[in-house]
């Protein structure tokens, strides 16, 4: 009937994506997660706690702009169990120039979706302010939008990170510290937290650390790879690892040789430590 309290007008995009435009008085959260979205009470009550606010203007909007983006129904009751602060956004503001960002460098369709899932904070994060100085600057040392994505799928969190100028701090100390450019791109690639999740005076102690105590010089293939191991690990952590190795008889400069030709051994769960002791030659 017309006396309907409710009017839903829709509008179809170029792509033939359904927009869903409500007239009608803002949606409670709980019932929409519910009703619209497939989850159950407890789920719903569980997403709803996550924010300050339950009124929704308009749901659909965000609902279907992850679906034109790529996400399958399960993947955005995922997101906004996560995340329900996405079903407030706006759509053109918010939501599109920030996808339209790391697509630009050619993530798309699955690994899309599947970086968003990892790290649903990058939708809170500023894109002119944060996203787009951090892209800048991993442009700058990997050197290509490929290098870039491969970094942002290995390590998703990074697009979200807070303070691109730790990053460029440490890089400038590897830089001074005599590491080339090219084996900076190395482990930014593989190990980006030696980057984010350091001090610029923790590593700096920590390259004089591996080229005195542990004996590697920085023009080392391994160098940057031992002080992403040693510097990621709390020294607790780190004297237990190498307790490890001692009660299987390995003196000090067993270990030490160990570090130098395999550190990635250190960073082995404990279970994986013990079959490399078996399978690891020193000579």
């Amino acid at each position: 009937m017309l006396a309907k309290s409710r009017a839903i007008l829709f509008k179809f995009d170029c792509n033939g994506f359904l927009f869903r435009y409500s007239t009608a008085a803002p949606t409670n959260l709980e019932e929409y997660l519910i009703n619209s979205l497939g989850f159950s009470k407890q789920e719903a009550i569980s997403a709803s706690a996550k924010v300050t606010f339950n009124s929704l203007k308009n749901p659909d909007l965000s609902v279907n702009f992850f679906k034109q983006t790529g996400f399958n129904d399960s993947q955005i009751k995922i997101l906004v169990s996560k995340h329900p602060k996405v079903l407030f956004f706006d759509v053109e503001k918010t939501l599109k120039p920030k996808l339209q960002c790391i697509s630009q460098l050619g993530l798309s369709g699955s690994d899309l979706v599947k970086v968003i899932l990892r790290d649903c904070k990058f939708l809170d994060t500023g894109l002119h302010t944060r996203i787009i100085p951090l892209i800048n600057l991993l442009k700058s040392v990997l050197g290509s939008d490929e290098n870039v994505v491969k970094v942002i799928k290995r390590c998703a969190w990074l697009i979200s990170y807070n303070n691109h100028v730790t990053i460029e701090a440490n890089l400038n100390l590897l830089q001074s510290f005599g590491c080339s450019n090219d084996k900076i791109k190395s482990i930014l690639i593989t190990c980006p937290k030696i980057l984010t999740n350091i001090n610029n005076k923790r590593l700096e102690e920590m390259l004089h650390r591996v080229e005195k105590e542990v004996g590697v010089s920085p023009d080392s293939t391994l160098f940057l790879h031992i002080v992403c191991v040693l510097s990621t690990m709390r020294e607790e952590k780190l004297e237990k690892k190498f307790g490890i190795f001692k009660s299987f008889g390995w003196s000090d400069t067993d270990i030490l040789t160990m570090l130098q030709k395999h550190p990635y051994c250190i960073g082995l769960s404990e279970v994986w430590e013990f079959y490399s002791l078996l399978q690891i030659s020193l000579v």
